[in-house]
């Protein structure tokens, strides 16, 4: 009774509480979302990002922190919701996006992709592989449509995985193939390695070793020479389980330990738990079970742990044969019956055909004759589907079938008598039934007198009953939360690894738009570039060309840093390389008239309300090979020249409405020599007559503007020795010293004016040293990039 009343007073607590445990959708974006089971971390990430997302102004921008959201996330109840946000938020974007904003448009097909292969992921782990394949196939329709070959090679091999371990053997490889082709296109060795090692698994499970072998070996090289651990332990434990299948035990065990040891370092926990079971079975084979159970025990508990439907299902089949090998029949059903629900869940005819066979060999050594005739002709079912020949499976039932009735037979006096004695227990056991039955009519009877008395003291203990089970449920809570705050402290930390591995591609991808400053020494006077980005990746880039024996060169800065500034920087060096590529020779003016059309079209700037505020400040540079000339623009940044001659300069007069504007764009700075600097020769700093040259850029940016005018461009005259400076906001606004300031301009041209005359390359170390010594333990504030020329 109390019992009962216990389970109402939980229900009526339960509703009352309901509403408070849910967060409000208008701040949290998300529906359902339960706050007092969110991990400690998930929720600190949240709320960051969901504070970051409020006051995006781009809707770029919005989505990005939402994506960021999703991958960095590690409970499984709550990252799918905000990738179904996410994926709302692509389908709006697209809606409003015109079909010849073919960037943007891009960028948004993209984020719906991952939404796509997330959805799919999910549902793969969840065991839902019709539902993951639906979502896989609308994902691969994206990929065709903006022909992303790396996405289709991934795809590929994803889908024929799934295949494989179906049994639909023939459609895996033809999937599996596809992506091998397409990434040996591409050049993409971690991926190429990864359908070399799947098409090495598929021929193993064929029994085709020598082929499993070529395509495991050809796997390890590639991943021994990208150094990827992950990878190599991996290989490794594929070809132990080949070298024990050819039962070459040596090699086997050997390949198993390495395995296992590097998983271990790299706190590879999928890694780990597979080469524990390898090992395992390894100590079967042997019939060392108690150190099979060992391995298997502790691989278990990580694939639980990482909710690894598969291979969860195949270390129970595992131990369920050494519990039967071991006699403990009982035990080896348990594992076996959970095996096989979690095989049929997955739909993999493998996991199913071995499991059943298990099943049978148990139900036999129960004497469950049916049962046993059942599994086994499951198991044959199974069979077929996975080797598809029909005459086989009927020899094989048709052989099974009277092999049963062989033992039947030979069992048959054995059995009766056992049935004679079972006989005699079933009338025993009904006296003791009758028995009891009457003894239980007694205390009903007992029991009814006693209900009055019992509902009211339940009455009056009712209120402290509540009270105890609040603090009850409260203590539970607290400790629950502890215990998945330390379990999953791990996996966030990995999560967090794969967001700043995502980040440090982006950065790859932008080290690969960026010429290498090695490329940019072969065609230009002597120079040194000085790039120090502020995050992983930066906003603000150099940029080169050469066209008819014209060089140009810019340094770049777009708005903000880190992820939003790097794929404005993107959209720079392909609007650059683009304008000077399609078009006759331009003057830095002209070219940037036309990137500032590029930039205000394709972020759909209008001037309105709302819109996009992204942009760039440049300044560029041209130089003829041929006659030293120089020609400049700039937007908002300036050029610094510093020479010993008067500095002549013609400059294009900007115009509005037919009247000239009047700007100053031509200063001067002079400093007095440090004679004790130790960069500076004293003998040559006494020239007085050397001075910093400042050539101001045009007052407005790469984008939209109120006063949009064209740039101005100025014709340069340059002699031997003269050094040309081009740069960005980040050194001058850095603060340090010992009061926290800006560095500042002054500070700049002083630290130019005192080192103009040592060669290039030790320029770039000093302005780099002093820019260290300026920081001090401060962070730095922006991306940092100088780049200096001396014409000779």
């Amino acid at each position: 009774m109390n019992k009962y009343l216990i389970i109402l007073f939980i229900a009526f607590s339960t509703l009352t509480n309901l509403n408070a445990q849910f967060a409000d959708k208008k701040i949290y974006l998300v529906d359902s979302l339960n706050l007092k089971l969110l991990y400690k971390e998930d929720k600190a990430l949240i709320d960051s990002v969901v504070n970051q997302y409020k006051k995006a102004k781009h809707d770029t921008v919005r989505l990005s922190l939402i994506s960021t959201l999703v991958e960095g996330i590690s409970d499984n109840r709550v990252w799918p919701k905000y990738n179904e946000f996410m994926f709302e938020l692509c389908n709006t974007g697209l809606s409003k996006i015109p079909a010849s904003q073919t960037v943007v448009r891009l960028f948004y097909l993209d984020y719906k992709n991952r939404a796509l292969n997330n959805f799919g992921y999910y549902n793969l782990m969840q065991g839902n592989i019709d539902l993951a394949l639906e979502y896989y196939a609308k994902s691969k329709a994206i990929l065709e449509e903006i022909n992303d070959k790396a996405g289709l090679a991934a795809y590929y091999n994803s889908v024929g995985y799934i295949y494989t371990n179906q049994g639909s053997i023939k459609k895996g490889l033809d999937f599996m193939h596809k992506s091998l082709k397409l990434k040996e296109e591409l050049g993409d060795l971690p991926s190429l390695a990864t359908t070399l090692t799947n098409l090495g698994f598929v021929y193993k499970s064929q029994n085709e070793h020598d082929k499993a072998l070529e395509y495991f070996q050809k796997s390890l090289k590639i991943r021994e020479d990208l150094n990827d651990k992950s990878g190599i332990a991996m290989c490794l434990g594929h070809l132990g389980s080949l070298y024990f299948a050819k039962n070459e035990l040596e090699k086997a065990l050997e390949n198993y330990s390495k395995a296992y040891r590097i998983s271990k370092e790299t706190s590879d926990e999928f890694g780990t738990a597979h080469h524990l079971q390898n090992l395992g079975v390894f100590f079967q084979r042997k019939k060392n079970y108690s150190q099979a159970l060992k391995y298997f025990a502790n691989c278990l508990e990580l694939r639980r742990k990482i909710n690894d439907s598969e291979g969860i299902a195949g270390i129970l089949f595992r131990i369920g044969e050494i519990q039967l090998e071991m006699g403990n029949i009982s035990e080896a059903l348990t594992s076996a019956n959970e095996s096989m629900k979690m095989a049929k869940k997955l739909k993999y005819p493998l996991e199913i055909s071995n499991t059943a066979l298990l099943l049978q060999k148990i139900y036999k050594k129960q004497n469950k004759w049916q049962e046993a005739l059942e599994m086994y002709e499951l198991h044959v079912e199974m069979q077929d589907s996975i080797m598809n020949e029909e005459t086989q499976k009927i020899v094989i039932k048709q052989q099974m079938q009277y092999t049963y009735e062989k033992e039947k037979l030979a069992d048959s006096l054995e059995f009766a008598n056992k049935e004679a004695i079972k006989d005699l227990e079933i009338k025993e056991n009904q006296a003791k039934i009758q028995k009891q039955k009457a003894e239980l009519e007694r205390e009903a009877i007992q029991k009814k007198a006693l209900y009055g008395g019992i509902i009211l003291l339940a009455l009056l203990v009712s209120a402290i009953l509540i009270a105890f089970r609040n603090k009850k449920r409260d203590n539970e809570i607290i400790s629950k939360q502890k215990d998945e705050v330390e379990a999953k402290k791990k996996l966030l930390e990995e999560k967090n690894k794969e967001v700043f591995d995502s980040i440090n591609y982006a950065k790859r991808i932008q080290q690969a738009l960026l010429q290498a400053e090695e490329h940019v020494s072969s065609k230009f006077p002597p120079h040194f570039i000085l790039f120090k980005p502020k995050d992983i990746v930066s906003g603000d880039f150099y940029w080169s060309a050469e066209k008819n024996n014209h060089l140009f060169i810019a340094v770049v800065d777009c708005t903000g840093h880190g992820v939003p500034g790097a794929f404005m920087s993107m959209l720079g060096i392909s609007f650059l390389n683009d304008i000077v590529s399609t078009n006759i020779l331009l003057h830095p003016s002209e070219i940037l008239d036309k990137l500032r059309d590029r930039v205000i079209k394709e972020l759909n700037q209008t001037g309105k309300g709302g819109d996009s505020k992204d942009g760039m400040d440049i300044s560029l540079l041209r130089f003829d090979t041929l006659t030293k000339k120089i020609e400049w623009a700039g937007a908002n940044n300036p050029l610094y020249i510093v020479k010993g001659e008067k500095l002549k300069v013609k400059s294009e007069k900007l115009k509005v409405n037919s009247e000239e504007l009047k700007v100053k764009s031509l200063s001067s700075y002079k400093v007095d020599v440090i004679l004790d600097s130790p960069s500076v020769i004293p003998n040559e700093c006494e020239e007085s007559n050397i001075q910093l040259y400042e050539l101001k850029g045009d007052k407005m940016p790469i984008g939209f503007h109120e006063n949009i005018v064209p740039f101005t461009n100025h014709s340069i005259e340059v002699n031997d020795s003269d050094k040309l400076y081009i740069f960005s906001d980040g050194f001058a606004d850095q603060f340090g010293g010992e009061h926290g300031k800006k560095y500042k301009y002054k500070a700049l041209k002083e630290l130019l004016l005192q080192n103009y005359q040592i060669p290039m390359q030790e320029q770039k170390e000093i302005f780099l040293q002093a820019f260290e010594n300026w920081k001090g333990s401060l962070e730095q504030v922006d991306d940092v990039c100088l780049i200096g020329l001396s014409i000779e």
